[in-house]
């Protein structure tokens, strides 16, 4: 029979047993929780919670603007319900950031930037629901650019209309790379391969401070049915993502049409051909490249890993420079080609 002592001791021993298991299942529950929490807030930074269609659920922009002699300026933002019209007064900018909570534009709606001096303009989503751009967007012939930014995803309508753009020769670019604004300042530029504008890379002269964030944080995709383009034009359409892709479900007008992603595909049916009257760049590093062109400039591939195939009818194909890994290239044309043009 156990002595007082040794039942003591068996207490003891279970008493210890018990905290021990009791800890045990208190980490495994913390444990399960915070991992829980964490993918929860990764599944939340990865996808869209929403979709903004109108230009009255954007929420109060931020806006900030850097004039021609470095000083500061604050453009202005104004909505009119009853003409469905938004407009950014830039008044002497040369570069300009609008932050918006969200971003939307609804058919009948019309987004117009004035004022300007040579300007470029950075519109940044910060909220985490995707674009629809289903209105017209304006410019004046004081802005070089126009840039939209938001992580989540930009599709366009087939009543998208930047027909203004075009006659001004104003670039457009559509990108879900999150492009971190820095601050608006002589001494920080963007890094050279984020945004092409004009055929040219973003300078220094912007101010814009532009670095890619590193991360995807929305693998957004770029849906574009239109970007209602007058033919000729002379601007810029450049469409820019990391692990989202492109398709183009409507013909794509401009002088000059950049698509690039990381990891996505970019697509271009036979009925939905793009048009760029004077150069047509694809580069995806592992997505696969499949595109109809009606006519283009000269066409310039790059790609890695993936099969690239590009058919073009109209005009005759102007190879330029063509960068292939291990993919399989395929280019057709019904009006023979162009090499090295």
């Amino acid at each position: 029979m156990p002595t007082s002592a040794s039942r003591q001791a068996i207490q003891q021993r279970t008493a210890r047993q018990i905290r021990s298991d009791y800890r045990r299942r208190r980490y495994t529950e913390l444990s399960m929780a915070m991992y829980t929490g964490v993918y929860m807030v990764q599944s939340m930074a990865a996808t869209a919670t929403g979709i903004t269609t109108t230009l009255a659920n954007t929420g109060t922009p931020t806006l900030s603007g850097l004039t021609s002699s470095s000083g500061t300026l604050t453009p202005t933002y104004t909505y009119s319900s009853s003409a469905g019209t938004g407009t950014i007064a830039l008044g002497t900018a040369r570069s300009a950031v609008i932050l918006w909570p969200y971003l939307g534009l609804a058919s009948g709606e019309t987004l117009a930037f004035t004022g300007g001096s040579s300007a470029l303009v950075l519109n940044k989503v910060t909220g985490t629901e995707s674009t629809m751009l289903s209105g017209k967007i304006t410019s004046a012939d004081t802005i070089k650019g126009l840039i939209f930014v938001n992580p989540y995803g930009i599709t366009t309508e087939s009543t998208f209309n930047i027909t203004s753009l075009s006659f001004y020769s104003t670039g457009l670019v559509l990108s879900t790379r999150d492009l971190v604004y820095s601050g608006l300042s002589d001494a920080t530029g963007a890094n050279a391969a984020l945004v092409i504008m004009n055929n040219t890379t973003v300078s220094n002269s912007y101010g814009l401070g532009l670095t890619a964030n590193g991360t995807s944080v929305g693998g957004g995709n770029i849906t574009v049915a239109g970007t209602g383009s007058v033919s000729g034009a002379d601007n810029v359409v450049s469409l820019i993502t990391d692990t989202g892709t492109i398709t183009l479900s409507d013909s794509v007008y401009g002088g000059y049409v950049f698509a690039k992603s990381t990891t996505g595909n970019i697509a271009a049916a036979a009925g939905t051909p793009i048009y760029a009257y004077k150069g047509l760049d694809l580069t995806s590093t592992t997505g696969v490249i499949n595109v109809a062109t009606g006519g283009s400039g000269v066409l310039s591939i790059t790609t890695s890993d993936a099969a690239a195939t590009v058919a073009q009818t109209l005009t005759a194909m102007r190879v330029g420079n063509v960068a292939i890994g291990s993919g399989a290239l395929t280019l057709t044309s019904s009006l023979g080609y162009l090499r090295g043009a």
